[in-house]
């Protein structure tokens, strides 16, 4: 955690203790979603990251996951609005909602090499492994954090159901967004009002 007169990670200017402090405090479990600007190629610098002073991410295990967001698009009812995210430790390394994510294996595991190569460049670390929750995109993932040019090259992908971080990622940003919370062990799930997102014809929804 920052100090009270230091400057607040989320990058307003403001020192701590005038800005996210008593936010963080009402808080303590959430996880710390870690600002940055978007340069010119879209993507968080790594001298733009809002990292608390003296913060160490952990490189032992990164989780990575495009889940549905319980939310509705009002001038896009077709929206299937996702988050994709990248957790490790108590920090949210990148958070990004797609309202129109892609449903083949391979697109998906594109999304999550990116991400995860945006969170590499903005840290200056990289995973030791990267944990997805289905199995199917273990291998597609793999193959692409296996080119030498990506930031996460070597990172080992695994498969884990409980992406423990991820979760409570998802579960602070509805709440903060005031929607209603999943029971607990429901798997995220989109609105039935999206699901001709997927393409498939009314009689078959």
């Amino acid at each position: 955690m920052p100090g009270r007169n230091d400057p607040c990670p989320c990058g307003s200017g403001k020192k701590y203790k005038n800005c996210h402090q008593r936010e963080d405090e009402a808080a303590p479990r959430a996880l710390r979603l870690i600002h940055g600007s978007a340069g010119a190629a879209g993507r968080a610098s790594g001298s733009a990251l809002g990292l608390p002073p003296g913060a160490v991410v952990p490189t032992d295990a990164w989780e990575v996951d495009l889940v549905p967001f319980a939310a509705e698009i009002g001038d896009d009812p077709a929206a299937r609005l996702t988050m994709l995210l990248v957790a490790a430790g108590e920090y949210v390394l990148a958070a990004e909602p797609i309202a129109h994510p892609p449903s083949e294996a391979i697109e998906v595991a594109t999304l999550l090499a990116r991400a995860l190569g945006d969170a590499c460049t903005a840290t200056g670390v990289r995973p030791a492994r990267a944990l997805v929750r289905l199995a199917v995109l273990v291998d597609e993932l793999a193959e692409l954090l296996a080119e030498e040019s990506h930031p996460a090259h070597g990172a080992r992908v695994e498969e884990s159901y409980d992406l423990v971080l991820v979760d409570r990622a998802l579960a602070d940003f509805e709440t903060r967004a005031g929607l209603p919370l999943a029971e607990p062990g429901v798997p995220p799930m989109s609105h039935p009002n999206s699901w001709a997102a997927w393409g498939f014809a009314p009689d078959d929804l």
